[in-house]
């Protein structure tokens, strides 16, 4: 097993949290033993918008995720996701601490993959709130995908987890597609917008014709939809179950 150093990251806020870079093709072993992740626990993977979500869109999410990050909490999961202060994962961050999350918060991202050119890179914005980061010696967005799925099914062994996608664009759909050949289950915000909502439509009208990328998806992927108008309390629900393994088909059964 290769021996990954560690460093913290301290953030204005005071929070602090524990780093490490490693290339693209890392082993999800060596990264949790480096980092000290616990191993068989429920993993939640939060994939979806980043920069490009509208204001409008994330004021509609923010109750839903204080629910989500509530439930989360209280059962312990480990939550993986891209790690930056932006969309769906700055509305987690801000939840979970909200929340008293105690479990780790692990940001997996592209050290080096730049917002805009010349501008900041990823490891420039990081969301504050995460206890782990997993910095991949890459510039280019989405080469994280891999890692952040092998990760997950690492850290879960017999445990549970699963997929939250919320709005997002093309790295989202390349996460929701590594995930399904992971066979992991994938529960789709309807109604978030941009993929979320193009996977929506496939699953519910699966003769509705679309790119093949987006059908195959709906076909091939364990997808569970939930409507963005209905409860928050709903969605929490749904994940607390499906994270202690009680529905019927749970990931890692």
């Amino acid at each position: 097993m290769n021996h990954l150093a560690t460093f913290v990251k301290e953030f204005p806020n005071g929070q602090r949290a524990v780093a490490l870079r490693t290339g693209v093709e890392a082993d999800p072993a060596s990264i949790a033993e480096a980092l000290g992740l616990p191993v068989s626990s429920a993993v939640l993977l939060l994939s979806g918008g980043a920069g490009l979500m509208s204001e409008k869109m994330l004021n509609r999410l923010s109750a839903l995720f204080v629910a989500v990050a509530e439930a989360l909490a209280q059962e312990q999961v480990v939550v993986i996701d891209g790690g930056t202060e932006a969309g769906v994962m700055a509305l987690m961050g801000q939840a979970l601490a909200k929340a008293g999350r105690t479990a780790p918060y692990i940001g997996v991202l592209p050290a080096h993959a730049e917002v805009e050119p010349g501008g900041a890179r990823g490891e420039d914005i990081l969301e504050p709130h995460h206890s782990h980061f997993v910095l991949i010696e890459s510039d280019q967005w989405g080469s994280e995908s891999k890692t952040m799925c092998d990760l997950a099914t690492y850290l879960a062994a017999q445990a549970p987890s699963l997929v939250l996608l919320a709005n997002g664009g093309e790295i989202a759909l390349q996460d929701v597609e590594w995930n399904v050949r992971q066979g992991r289950e994938i529960v789709i915000i309807a109604g978030s917008g941009r993929v979320a909502d193009e996977i929506a439509k496939a699953v519910r009208r699966p003769r509705r014709r679309t790119r093949e990328r987006i059908a195959a998806v709906a076909r091939d992927g364990r997808i569970t939809l939930f409507d963005l108008s209905a409860s928050p309390a709903e969605l929490g629900e749904l994940l607390k179950h499906k994270l202690k393994g009680e529905n019927e088909n749970g990931f890692g059964k």
